[in-house]
């Protein structure tokens, strides 16, 4: 991967333009890490996408080019972990282990979750996976709540919510960081940046400042 102008400050490369592991990426990886495995999760999540997005589904939010920080939030989780994806995050589910049957039947508005959640939209509770919810950045707010449990809890388990840097705008998203940094929660948000807005850099949306420094200045 080379670098572009929309790349976030204090991210390291470590792929070359072939898509090979370069510099000391090799020696920084975990020495029980299957790339292959990894790879695979990630086709099959494009592949899923890719046959979900050429239906013209209305209610359907393609996660096209967005594979890898999902893929990879959702493959470091333990068993006892709960992730709560945002709309365009259905790759969370099928890396869970959720069925591409499963997974495509609730897209059409089936299975178990029918008359509960928009058609287009997965969960998967019995797998840790959160319902997706339609409001921007309530998914963040629902994961905190859940981190709160799970420590009250004392489960030694965490949440991720996952959520794109338009979320990092949000009322909800700064009162959830502000409850996590006051309650010590073991909660993990993941921001996606979209690397390619249809005007000006996303870390223009408040202030100028990167996305990051909306969460240092809480403390976190």
């Amino acid at each position: 991967m080379e670098r572009t102008p929309w790349d976030p400050e204090g991210v390291d490369v470590v792929l070359d333009s072939q898509g090979r592991l370069h510099g000391d990426a090799v020696a920084r990886l975990d020495p029980g890490t299957d790339l292959r495995e990894h790879y695979k999760q990630l086709v099959a999540a494009r592949c899923l996408d890719m046959r979900l997005a050429r239906m013209g589904l209305p209610m359907y939010a393609s996660f096209a080019g967005e594979e890898a920080p999902i893929v990879s939030a959702a493959a470091l989780l333990a068993p006892n972990d709960w992730i709560y994806p945002g709309p365009r995050d259905a790759a969370a589910v099928l890396t869970r282990g959720l069925s591409v049957e499963d997974c495509v039947a609730q897209v059409m508005g089936e299975g178990p979750a029918r008359g509960r959640l928009v058609p287009g939209q997965l969960t998967a509770p019995e797998l840790g996976v959160g319902p997706v919810l339609e409001t921007v950045g309530m998914q963040v707010a629902v994961a905190t709540g859940h981190a709160r449990g799970q420590k009250l809890g004392g489960e030694g388990a965490v949440t991720v919510a996952l959520c794109g840097e338009g979320t990092t705008t949000t009322g909800l998203f700064h009162e959830s960081l502000c409850i996590a940094a006051t309650a010590d929660l073991p909660l993990v948000i993941v921001v996606k940046s979209l690397q390619w807005p249809d005007t000006a850099p996303a870390e223009a949306g408040l202030l100028g400042e990167p996305v990051a420094d909306r969460a240092k200045m809480l403390g976190l």
